[in-house]
């Protein structure tokens, strides 16, 4: 009987994700602030736009993204568990891991994440992630 619990309960947590791909699960390229795109290269240097755009937790790099992808903080108990990266033009859901640093850059599908938090004051020396959204 205790078998066939344990099954159910790992039915249960695996089947009810309300995202479709784990960010940290994906396969990326580590990129230096010199081998990114030029228009994100540009949009970093601009601090004026981080600040507008880090409400929304993003740094959208392109007009065209502008109204596709959206963010959401998932509760968990008394804070946040993880972001949803939601890509409303292809009905897809990405999980970003609580504690990753911000900005999200997003710039023709592809997301940019930093590895360190202090991206304002050096992001000329910081590594950052690439991302292939599908």
């Amino acid at each position: 009987m205790m078998k066939y619990l344990l099954y159910l309960m790992a039915f249960f947590l695996v089947g009810c994700t309300d995202y479709d791909y784990r960010i940290s699960r994906m396969p990326c390229r580590t990129l230096s602030y010199n081998q990114l795109p030029k228009e994100v290269q540009r949009k970093l240097v601009d601090f004026s736009c981080h600040l507008i755009e880090e409400k929304n937790r993003m740094l959208l790099c392109d007009n065209n993204d502008s109204n596709k992808y959206q963010t959401e903080e998932i509760p968990f108990i008394v804070g946040i568990d993880y972001i949803k990266l939601i890509d409303t033009s292809n009905n897809l859901v990405y999980r970003i891991e609580q504690g990753t640093p911000l900005p999200y850059i997003i710039y023709k599908d592809k997301l940019y994440l930093a590895d360190d938090y202090n991206i304002y004051m050096k992001y000329k020396s910081v590594k950052y992630f690439e991302y292939e959204l599908k």
